[in-house]
């Protein structure tokens, strides 16, 4: 299968709404369950619109790929029960041969498997048991070089050539930090392909050859597989690995793990209690994480088409679908005019800041402050002009975007607050409603809490928490004793701005802020003294402790 014209495993072009889950499910409305249920209105449109995006590139499957993938959807139509996060560590570091599913475009996939790493390295060091990653993207053949470039011997761009890894067909940016991580734990990288062109039923057999042989090698190991979701149904590379196990009388622990089904995350998502589970158990030794919606994924997977074969690729229309969803979520009455009156420069870092340094209307001075905006973000909001600066289709980028032109035009607000010392709370709450934005497009979005920024070394998020304690201990003098000036960076008000747009999402959801409040601030400018909109903002939410958190809480 020739994976630059395949979709990432476990896309299929499928509905948004798999069976025995109604487009029109009605649930009793309680007065607690109107956000909530309101957030799942807008998660159905906005799988609509991007489903039917991606079936025009999609198309139908190529039929031995259509029967190939059969048993992957019926296995993921019902799970046995929710499961936690601590429940699927233990297993994993009990187990010998983890499969984690792939879904290619998605950076969320790979920076899962980051996280469960992160969790479990120091506890395997204190019990001495190696671990070894191995990776569907590159072929068995790239294993020598693969160890040179974790060495340091070779350069990424020889790496890179050496194991055609363009030929993969997938962002090399998303797997990029798997090795850095690998790099910082030697943790030694293995291929898992014949090629690139070998059919699925040929990877499975090759693929369990690999893993059976490495095992049987490596006896007290745990090899961790990521591999595309496809292969991960259980008469698939499940039942090749075990009937290799068996030839060689071994006995393996084979945990399966899948990641954001559609399927199980639309029957999750009507759930009316609690938070939507995180974690499911299918049946014994089989899993799914649900982390990222489905409209994310199809997402990151219409971008990288849109990037593949496009050679001026234009995320215009996926702005105007998120505005429309903010605007719907939100009940604006405005005129979608409104909404749609901007002009987004879609470039290289680079080419963009040419563009900055091309705008007569910028002094110097306002052309590095935005600068070091655009490559802090990715994006950048010219609000003088409407003008929207983009280096990522990233959906959170362009969410967050999005979320920060709704404001600017449902506010007036139109001055580029390029001077972090005196624009300081003016950047944080413009940060917290691009955030709270992207939260509306994806709930399951993350930031870093206070406990995080509590035990960071990072000169950046140290400043961030002493802002944090400043705030709390002086309350209503903090306005008479202002912070020290050398906090009032934009990267120390980005972060706070994210943690103040994360606190008001979450009491919205459980609705302690009213959706008029939630407009009200859409319309503010904060003209009038933002610092101590600021504090009443946070005093509301510590009262709740929705601050005190860590991101690690979650996968």
């Amino acid at each position: 299968m020739d994976s630059k014209v395949a979709a990432p495993e476990g896309s299929g072009s499928g509905k948004a709404f798999p069976k025995g889950v109604k487009q029109n499910n009605r649930i009793p409305i309680r007065k607690s369950m109107i956000a909530r249920l309101k957030l799942l209105d807008c998660q159905r449109s906005l799988s609509q619109s991007f489903q039917q995006s991606a079936d025009l590139y999609l198309g139908r499957l190529p039929n031995p790929l259509k029967k190939y993938s059969f048993a992957y959807f019926q296995e993921l139509r019902s799970y046995r029960k929710i499961s936690h996060k601590s429940n699927i560590l233990k297993e994993i570091c009990g187990a010998q041969i983890v499969l984690f599913g792939d879904y290619h475009s998605l950076s969320q996939a790979q920076r899962t498997v980051m996280r469960i790493l992160r969790e479990i390295v120091p506890k395997l060091k204190k019990e001495k048991k190696p671990l070894y990653l191995g990776l569907e993207a590159l072929r068995v053949q790239d294993n020598i070089r693969t160890q040179q470039y974790l060495r340091k011997e070779i350069s990424e761009s020889k790496f890179l050539k050496s194991a055609a890894f363009e030929d993969w067909g997938f962002n090399w940016q998303n797997y990029a930090p798997l090795f850095d991580m690998a790099q910082q734990w030697e943790i030694p990288i293995i291929g898992l392909s014949p090629n690139r062109s070998s059919s699925p039923e040929t990877r499975d057999k090759y693929g369990a050859k690999i893993l059976s042989n490495w095992t049987e090698e490596h006896p007290d190991s745990l090899l961790l597989a990521l591999i595309g979701d496809f292969h991960l149904a259980q008469n698939h590379l499940p039942t090749k690995i075990k009937e290799e196990l068996n030839s060689r009388e071994l006995k393996r622990k084979v945990l399966t793990i899948h990641q954001n089904s559609d399927s199980l995350y639309w029957k999750v998502a009507h759930r009316v209690q609690g938070k939507p589970a995180e974690v499911l158990q299918l049946k014994k030794d089989v899993y799914c994480i649900l982390n990222t919606a489905p409209w994310v994924k199809m997402q990151s997977y219409l971008s990288w088409m849109e990037n593949l074969y496009s050679e001026s690729f234009d995320p215009s229309s996926e702005i105007a679908t998120l505005l429309k969803a903010m605007a719907q979520f939100l009940e604006l009455e405005e005129p979608q005019a409104l909404l749609s009156q901007f002009e987004l420069k879609y470039d290289q870092f680079s080419t963009l800041c040419k563009e900055l340094r091309r705008n007569k209307g910028l002094s110097f001075y306002q052309r590095k402050a935005l600068e070091i905006k655009l490559k802090n973000s990715q994006y950048l909001l010219l609000r003088t002009h409407s003008q929207m600066y983009l280096t990522s289709s990233n959906l959170n980028h362009l969410s967050s975007l999005s979320g920060q032109y709704l404001h600017a035009q449902l506010s007036g607000l139109k001055v580029l607050l390029e001077d972090p010392e005196k624009d300081f709370y003016h950047l944080v709450w413009v940060e917290a409603l691009g955030y709270f934005g992207s939260k509306i497009i994806n709930p399951k979005r993350k930031c870093k809490g206070i406990k995080d920024f509590k035990n960071s070394r990072d000169p950046v998020e140290q400043k961030v928490f002493r802002h944090v304690e400043l705030e709390r201990k002086f309350r209503s003098a903090f306005q008479e004793k202002p912070l020290d000036l050398s906090c009032r960076t934009y990267p120390v008000a980005k972060l706070l701005g994210k943690l103040l747009g994360e606190g008001i999402f979450e009491l919205m959801i459980r609705n302690q802020v009213s959706f008029i409040e939630i407009q009200e601030l859409f319309r503010n400018p904060f003209n009038r003294n933002p610092v101590k909109q600021y504090l009443q903002w946070v005093r509301r939410l510590d009262k709740t402790g929705v601050r005190d958190f860590s991101f690690r809480d979650q996968l």
